[in-house]
């Protein structure tokens, strides 16, 4: 119910590991569903903040492996919780 959604486009699917983003907003979206609203507010925050500097940019996806560009992603967003993004 809470996965990443591949649309039309079902190739994208091997590719997914190498997209955290999706997952995480997966994860933020069943926060919600289950009621944890101040932390899925502060998870998104912190993804929003990080999706916007490109802690991993997309040209160096297709060079590191699956697990680095997730662990890179994920300590960028860790070290960005409470943070909002700007405007």
């Amino acid at each position: 119910m809470f996965a990443a959604i591949h649309g039309l486009r079902p190739r994208r699917a091997r590719s997914e590991s190498r997209q955290p983003l999706r997952l995480l907003l997966g994860g933020i979206m069943m926060l919600v569903h289950i009621g944890q609203w101040e932390i899925a507010q502060r998870v998104h925050n912190a993804a929003s903040c990080t999706s916007k500097t490109a802690s991993t940019p997309t040209h160096l996806q297709g060079s590191l492996s699956k697990e680095k560009v997730g662990t890179q992603f994920s300590r960028a967003v860790v070290a960005r919780l409470g943070q909002r993004p700007k405007s």
